[in-house]
């Protein structure tokens, strides 16, 4: 397994070209080892200028099925909110107050810096945090499906 790792080439400036769907590995094949099916994943990582927001978009070529893309969001403050999950007791609630101040902050970087009622119940309408990510994730599918739009900070 040691040669046939060894003998796998990485064409690394394919590999960063953001819009292809050409392998960018190649190997050499062995009678010893029969490859059944091949999974080639990039990922490209963007930090959200000014924000907490971190975005992976990932493009995973399966060898004979094609290729796709997915998106993940991730966010500096979420594991903080989300521990409360870990010791919640079955059948009782997070007492997160208001989520989307919380969770999608106006400033894209704290919820301290937006007014949250504790005690509020029921959410306002999107906040412009939510506005801020959902714009950047707009920008980011546009330059995967090749469509360049200039992008704001």
């Amino acid at each position: 397994m040691r040669t046939f790792a060894d003998l796998v080439m990485i064409n690394k400036q394919l590999a960063s070209v953001i819009r292809t769907d050409q392998p960018f590995m190649k190997w050499s094949t062995f009678k010893s080892i029969k490859v059944k099916q091949v999974r080639l994943e990039r990922v490209f990582v963007y930090q959200i200028r000014n924000t907490g927001f971190l975005v992976e978009a990932s493009h995973v070529m399966i060898g004979g099925l094609g290729c796709c893309w997915s998106i993940d969001v991730h966010h500096s403050e979420w594991p903080m909110h989300l521990a409360q999950l870990e010791k919640l007791a079955p059948g009782r609630a997070a007492t997160w107050g208001q989520v989307m101040p919380l969770f999608f902050p106006d400033d894209g970087l704290t919820c301290y810096t937006t007014l949250v009622d504790p005690a509020g119940e029921d959410d306002p309408a999107p906040s412009a945090g939510l506005r801020l990510l959902v714009n950047k994730l707009i920008c980011l599918t546009n330059i995967i499906q090749g469509r360049v739009l200039a992008m704001d900070d």
